[in-house]
């Protein structure tokens, strides 16, 4: 039994034209398969000669590749679903020449048993709205222009929204003969909904809109249509309908998980800063601004009051005969006792010259001046910001390093053949980490799907190299003490020695 039930309950399906293009490049299908419940929606790209024409074949070459047979590994079968819809596409191509040129982006989501399998190329998207929280997430990144603009930190994404140069896309079918998909398997929960789009929803409304239509309390089929016409109508006094809208609603109604287990890759917003003004409540009462006046004047008082007493003091004892001021030494202490207990801590008692000296001084009552506080250095607190260092497509290895104080966080993409132990091992980490940090629950691992490798710096450094020129790759491995193969592996190299002057290089060695 598959997640969802194909029916007009949790299903919705719709692609509109627009208000500016007089031709649909859209395409979007979904079929029972042996595999699983499959959805595909493509975007023709545009400006491209037989972009429609390319998303069509692209739509029925997964379709087709997935009812063929059944398969043991579902992201390796996604990823040559996507290799043989590409190839579909070429050959087409070679055939009736006036379409050389023509691609396709594709988002593809699989339901099979417990599990939910999603891919992509290009920057259609695939949503996930939690229906028990009521929160919308992307679970796709863009292989667009922008988007890397965003990695690298120099534009927003609010900024990506609206950039001059976002349509164009760094990944399609039918652009070269090879393919990188990005493919990752999640858990929904019963009443999530999955969303597949093209950006003819997307760029024409935020995401916060659309999530609050999948909020409404309305049929599946009621809030697929609302998207539909609110990315005609446009939103922020942006016209809508300016390029091909194409979505499908897949909602999830036979789920085993009790919580959602998916990567999410929402823009991160800084929190609004609380208010500083006060509410009513807060609003301290007369009575509450009267009470530190009155503290404050009877302090000023005391501190008229006690000194004035300590000159009338003074003079008195200053103008006693001298022959009683020996006799009465006992009394002077007594009232310097006195003196002392009735002053504040912090006052500090001066007597005059003419005192005589008690001879025999009471060290318990002898009065030293308070030391000042031992002003004690700023600690400087350094906030070591996390930073990516390498970020590159490949088919297979190291697709981006950040790294932060004591740790880097690798993007590892897996080629057929890998297994957990090898990039564990090329890595310097442990196989229950590499489990842990990417939720698995055994030493499956998918080709084609990327994973999370969180390494101590005290464990290796990775290096971003730059080839110069006549170099081989055997003595860049041997100058930064690294085995080479790992070098290949790491960079994705399928012939090493294709390198080129002035490429970059990632290389891990191990300390």
């Amino acid at each position: 039994m598959n997640l969802s039930n194909i029916n007009q309950e949790n299903v919705f399906a719709k692609s509109v034209i627009g208000n500016v293009r007089t031709k649909q490049e859209d395409c979007c299908g979904m079929s029972e398969t042996p595999n699983g419940d499959v959805f595909v929606v493509c975007d023709g790209v545009g400006g491209n000669v037989g972009g429609e024409k390319a998303s069509a074949i692209a739509v029925d070459s997964v379709v087709e590749f997935f009812k063929k047979e059944k398969y043991t590994n579902v992201p390796q079968a996604i990823n040559d679903a996507l290799h043989y819809a590409n190839q579909k596409i070429l050959d087409y191509a070679s055939v009736y020449r006036e379409y050389v040129g023509m691609a396709t982006t594709i988002c593809v989501l699989l339901l099979q048993d417990k599990n939910a399998f999603i891919a992509h190329i290009g920057d259609s998207r695939i949503y996930i709205y939690l229906g028990k929280e009521k929160e919308l997430h992307r679970i796709t990144k863009d292989h667009s222009y922008v988007q890397t603009l965003v990695d690298a930190g120099e534009i927003t994404d609010e900024e990506a929204e609206t950039h001059p140069r976002k349509n164009i896309i760094l990944k399609s079918l039918g652009h070269d003969t090879e393919v990188e998909p990005t493919i990752d398997m999640l858990q929904p929960k019963n009443d999530d909904i999955f969303l597949l789009c093209t950006d003819g929803l997307n760029g024409m409304i935020s995401d916060k809109t659309i999530e609050n239509i999948l909020k409404l309390d309305v049929p599946l089929e009621l809030k697929g249509e609302r998207l539909v016409d609110l990315a005609m109508q446009g939103e922020d006094g942006r016209p809508g309908g300016l390029d091909n809208c194409t979505l499908q609603l897949i909602k999830i109604d036979n789920s085993p998980w009790s919580k959602s287990e998916f990567t999410s890759y929402n823009p991160i917003r800084q929190e609004e800063p609380e208010s500083t003004s006060l509410t009513t409540e807060e609003t301290p009462s007369s009575e509450e601004k009267e009470k530190p006046k009155r503290k404050f004047s009877l302090e000023k008082i005391l501190y008229i009051l006690i000194p004035l007493l300590i000159i009338v003091t003074c003079f008195i004892f200053t103008n006693k005969d001298k022959e009683k001021k020996i006799s009465s030494e006992t009394e002077m202490q007594i009232e310097e006792t006195i003196v002392q207990d009735t002053m504040p801590a912090h006052e500090e008692i001066v007597l005059e010259p003419e005192i005589e000296v008690v001879q025999t001084p009471m060290p318990e009552q002898e009065i030293k001046p308070t030391p000042e506080p031992e002003s004690k250095p700023e600690k400087k607190e350094q906030s070591y910001q996390p930073k990516t260092i390498y970020t590159k497509n490949v088919s297979f290895g190291v697709t981006k390093v950040v790294e932060s104080e004591a740790e880097y966080r690798i993007s590892y993409k897996v080629k057929k053949g890998d297994n957990i132990s090898e990039i564990c091992q090329m890595f310097g980490c442990t196989q229950s980490d590499f489990k842990k940090w990417n939720n698995l629950k055994n030493n499956n691992i998918g080709a084609g799907m990327v994973y999370v490798v969180k390494p101590q710096k005290k464990n290796i450094q990775c290096k971003v190299y730059t080839v110069k020129k006549n170099e081989i790759l055997a003595n860049i491995a041997k100058k930064n003490n690294a085995k080479m193969d790992d070098v290949i592996t790491c960079n994705g190299l399928k012939n090493p020695n294709s390198i080129q002057p002035g490429q970059k290089l990632i290389i891990v060695v191990k300390r």
